[in-house]
């Protein structure tokens, strides 16, 4: 994927803030490649087995945790957790669509609730939960974070309203924290390689994405991970395989049946103009591009952490 004209990073500032960065585990789940991977027949066996990583991001100069995204639930809590109840009902239906779901299986029991744990914080602790978007495998158990302000893009309301009928479906599930502590990121001060974007400290420490196309509101996080000019870039969905970020295949896409069109974004096209803007932020110096559904060094989880690109 060709990333374009190159892009400015906001320049350091004297006794710059900026946020140390772990991994957090948010479980792991296998689907059809076909699903993910453009050129793979529609029901071919060929599987992905990915992690659905969450982070946890600390600012330096107050020390405010930020989670980025909660992972898969555990299984145990599907059943009784706020949201998912059409998302249980499909995993056992024979109705079309909610079938594709039952294609999917949980190799992994990782959660984020227990991953910060074993990484010595406490739920309780978290100040601030940034939602991607609200597909039920970013969402996970939001009722351990209990003092956290949850933030989201403008647009994830409508969806939570169910205001958007291409949104009305099981795998997007509204997120299960109380009203008064949800945030619906509405004023974009300015932009970032084209990308609409909110300072969130208001020190150019961390800003929140607006990076559209997948599912509305979803939101990516540009960390400045050193007081000298380091970057982390966590994506979300808006990319699912690193070959599609580097141009090698395209994302999957397949006529459902129905005179429509199946595919993981909402809007496909938006999506790969969104993709060609990130990829041009990797493409500067000392810019860390990660994904959520892939692999990383067990090293920068969580007591862990991610080393500044030198």
């Amino acid at each position: 994927m060709s990333s374009g004209s190159p892009v400015s990073l906001p320049p350091c500032a004297q006794n710059q803030s900026y946020m140390d960065v772990s991994a957090l585990d948010g479980g792991r789940l296998a689907l059809p490649a076909w699903l993910i991977l453009g050129g793979i027949p529609k029901g071919s066996s060929e599987r992905i087995d990915m992690p659905s990583i969450s982070f946890l991001l600390r600012h330096s100069a107050s020390g405010r945790r930020v989670v980025y995204d909660l992972g898969i639930p555990r299984r145990e809590d599907l059943s009784t957790l706020p949201g998912f109840e059409a998302f249980n009902k499909a995993l056992s239906s024979d109705e079309d669509e909610p079938c594709l779901l039952r294609h999917h299986t949980f190799p992994g029991d990782g959660c984020v609730e227990d991953s910060l744990i074993k990484g010595g914080v406490l739920p309780e602790e978290v100040d601030v939960v940034i939602i991607s978007h609200l597909h039920w495998d970013h969402i996970g158990d939001a009722r351990p974070f209990t003092k956290a302000d949850f933030i989201l893009g403008a647009e994830a309301k409508g969806t939570i309203a169910g205001e958007d009928l291409q949104t009305r479906k099981p795998i997007v599930v509204p997120i299960s924290a109380p009203a008064e502590r949800m945030h619906f990121i509405t004023e974009w001060e300015t932009s970032i390689g084209g990308l609409r974007v909110h300072d969130f400290f208001g020190d150019g420490s961390m800003y929140v994405l607006d990076t559209p196309g997948h599912l509305p509101g979803h939101v990516a996080v540009l960390a400045r991970t050193s007081p000298d000019g380091a970057w982390i870039l966590l994506v979300g969905d808006t990319v699912h395989h690193r070959s599609i970020l580097n141009g090698e295949r395209d994302f999957a896409s397949h006529d459902d049946g129905h005179g429509g069109i199946m595919c993981a974004h909402v809007d496909p096209e938006l999506t790969r103009d969104t993709m060609r803007k990130l990829k041009a932020l990797e493409d500067m110096p000392r810019v860390q591009l990660l994904l959520a559904h892939e692999d990383i060094d067990k090293d920068v989880f969580l007591p862990g952490k991610f080393v500044p690109l030198a």
